[in-house]
């Protein structure tokens, strides 16, 4: 009788990029560890290591206490890498670009006009999100 060769299979590694950005996440917050961020946000430093390595996807419960503990988290930043870190950085990216653009004199009076309407947008953008994670606040805490 043949022996069967028994397998030790690999956790598949995710390439959602969502392990890079939640350490990036922690990190930008001071953390100096994985297990001192798991801790804050009052889960096992295992479910954090998981997403990191890439063996797991950041789960509901986890997104959760991220935000209960750090509401300037940008759910779509966070789990599919659109938009930016936090709100915060969308105004400070904002305030930038027009920044810039009052300073560059030497752009021609239509492209300056579309550059301001880009920026614009985006800031409108912005608000809405705002207006819809308020929403969102409101729902869960009744």
């Amino acid at each position: 009788m043949a022996k069967k060769k028994h397998r030790t299979s690999q956790p598949e590694i995710l390439q959602t990029g969502q392990g890079e950005r939640l350490q990036e996440f922690f990190i930008s917050k001071d953390f100096k560890s994985r297990n001192a961020f798991a801790k804050a946000i009052g889960v096992s430093s295992s479910s954090i290591n998981e997403v990191i390595w890439g063996y797991k996807l950041i789960s509901k419960n986890l997104f959760a206490h991220i935000k209960r503990s750090f509401p300037d988290i940008v759910e779509e930043w966070l789990l599919m890498g659109e938009q930016s870190i936090n709100q915060e950085s969308h105004i400070k990216v904002a305030e930038d670009q027009f920044d810039y653009l009052k300073k560059d004199s030497a752009l021609p009076q239509d492209l300056l006009i579309k550059q301001q309407s880009k920026l614009i947008d985006q800031q409108r953008e912005t608000i809405e999100q705002l207006i819809k994670q308020i929403e969102i606040l409101k729902h869960t805490r009744h």
